[in-house]
Order: C-alpha cells, then sequence, then structure tokens
C-alpha cells in the first residue's frame, strides 16, 4: 500500500484519445464547480480530449463509472471529494467490462486525501502533466461485504464522527473532522464490543475505535503513517474504549499532530484478511461513506487492483 511520501513505481500506458471526466460539481459547498473552470481551461491548452459527465444525486457517480467502465473507456479523471471518489471507484470494480479504465483525481471535496497521497503536486497543470507523460501506479484496494475503499474503513468513533461531520455547517478541513470527533466522544456513553479474526488469532473487547487502514491519510489527518497501498496488507488499528472523556478527547490531539500511534491504548495489526463481528451498533464508514450497520464484516486485501494516474 502507498504511503503519501512513498515513491511510485511509474508504467508506460497507451493513451486513449479522450479523457471521460466525472464531476460532482456540489462537492467541497460546490469548490468541484469552481475548479472545473480551471481544469477544462489547462485540458484545451494541452490539446487534452475530453468529455465531461456530471452528476446530480447520491449514488450517480457510482453508476457512471460502471457505465463508462462498461463501454470500454480507458481514461476517468475524477473531479470531486473522497466521497465522488469512492463511488467511481466502486462503479468500476462493479462493471462486467474486461477492460478497467486508468483513474486520475482532481482534488474538490472538503477532504480529498486520495488526491494528496496519489500527488504530492494536486494543481490541475500537474494533472494533465500525468496524463501527457504516461505517468501511472497500481494500487491496493480494500473491500469489504461487496463494497471497495481505497483510504480507510472504520467503525465506532470513526463512523459516528463522520455521521456528525455532515450535518456541520461552516467547518472546513480538518477542524470540521476534529469538531465532530470532539461531539463524538462527548456524546458517546458506551464502547463498542468488537470479535476480530485475523492469521489464526482472535481478539475481543470493547473498543473506541476500529479503523483498516489503506493509505496513511483520512478524515484529512495523517493517521497510519506506515500505511502504504502497494504492499498487499492493510493495517488494523485498535483502540481501547477510554471511559474518561478528558482522556479520550487526546485521541484529537495526538490525530492532529500526525501521532496517533503514539496512544497507550491504541494496538495495531497487519494482515491482509480479516473477520470482525460487533455487538453493539455502528454504521460502517468507508472513505468517509457511510453504510448501514451489519453484524459480521469479512475485510480483505485486494492487491493492486486500481491503477491510477500519479507522480
Amino acid at each position: 500500500m502507498l504511503d503519501c511520501q512513498n515513491t511510485f513505481t511509474e508504467n508506460t500506458i497507451d493513451m486513449s484519445p479522450k479523457l471521460h471526466i466525472i464531476l460532482n460539481p456540489s462537492a467541497g459547498w460546490h469548490r468541484a464547480q469552481r475548479e472545473s473552470r480551471i481544469l477544462y481551461q489547462a485540458l484545451k491548452y494541452h490539446h487534452i480530449s475530453y468529455e465531461v459527465h456530471t452528476t446530480s444525486h447520491a449514488g450517480h457517480a457510482r453508476k457512471l463509472g460502471r457505465q463508462l467502465s462498461g463501454q470500454g473507456v480507458t481514461q476517468i479523471g475524477v473531479l470531486g471529494g473522497d466521497g465522488t471518489y469512492h463511488e467511481v471507484i466502486n462503479g468500476i470494480m462493479d462493471s462486467p467490462g474486461t477492460t478497467q479504465p486508468i483513474l486520475g483525481f482532481i482534488p474538490g471535496g472538503s477532504s480529498n486525501d486520495l488526491a494528496q497521497c496519489l500527488n504530492a503536486d494536486t494543481s490541475v497543470e500537474k494533472f494533465c502533466q500525468n496524463i501527457l507523460q504516461n505517468k501511472t501506479s497500481t494500487i491496493d484496494l480494500g473491500k469489504v461485504n461487496g463494497n471497495y475503499f481505497v483510504l480507510a474503513s472504520a467503525l465506532g468513533l470513526f463512523a459516528d464522527a463522520a455521521k456528525r461531520s455532515n450535518h456541520l455547517k461552516g467547518l472546513y478541513g480538518q477542524y470540521r473532522y476534529l469538531a465532530a470527533g470532539f461531539f463524538s466522544i462527548m456524546f458517546t456513553r458506551n464502547g463498542w464490543n468488537m470479535e476480530l479474526e485475523f492469521s489464526d488469532q482472535k481478539l475481543q473487547g470493547n473498543y473506541s475505535v476500529f479503523m483498516l487502514s489503506n493509505l496513511s491519510r483520512f478524515g484529512v489527518l495523517r493517521l497510519v503513517p506506515e500505511s502504504s497501498a502497494d504492499d498487499g496488507l492493510m493495517e488494523a488499528v485498535l483502540i481501547d474504549w477510554i471511559p474518561n472523556k478528558w482522556r479520550a478527547i487526546d485521541l484529537l490531539r495526538l490525530a492532529r499532530q500526525g501521532r496517533l500511534m503514539d496512544h497507550p491504548h491504541l494496538r495495531i495489526i497487519r494482515t491482509d484478511k480479516l473477520r470482525l463481528t460487533i455487538h453493539t451498533h455502528s454504521e460502517l464508514n468507508l472513505d468517509g461513506e457511510l453504510y448501514p450497520h451489519q453484524d459480521t464484516y469479512e475485510f480483505q486485501v485486494v492487491p493492486r487492483k486500481l491503477r491510477v494516474f500519479s507522480g
């Protein structure tokens, strides 16, 4: 798995005559719509042929990803946030098409962790140069109960915080997620009872956080620096339930400083598959998108499954 700071292996690819862009105009409180004008000007300047497909509702990006992949499109650029990227990736994985398109990501959301992990320079100009210079990498995906994720999957506090963040207005970036995390800690009275099975081992306990990380960034924060999306493994992060609210809030301080791994109640497990049974209700957070509670989850790494423009 690729860390944000890792060097990517470059591959040579055959270029498609047309780049298909999936635009979520409402992403990032319409930031993506504003960024689209800059993108189109740059594409025209570099003589890159393109066609735009605009989303109109939740789930539309997933449908477009599936349709375009099924039609044999070889290049897709996604202009939106991590939620839009998540939908498009799942649409492509759902597609019966035999040719998987190469994906490029242009940041336009409130959090753009994937774009920042794939490219130190997230500018539109760099995106165009990656296409023109055929710079690509192949990365792992995570899969759980039929859905894919590229950043991370979470249960417990990080899922609750994602839900609360959807209702916070006027806050952006890491401040929005930190505020949501604060409210989750203050208003959550009990932990989440879970059982984990991996590599012939079993853990059971009451936890604040379960997170399975594929990349080092999640929720605009650098949470798991050792995660790298091209090693065929994922990092399972478990944090014991902390009944003292003010001690629990120390999670947020460490997360903001990129030092979550220093928390004394944290353990980390590296594995390629994991079975989790949860006895306390929690929605499932995949790349910041929420899925309904299930009692049992089967997690696995799908090695080097996704080809992306990066450099």
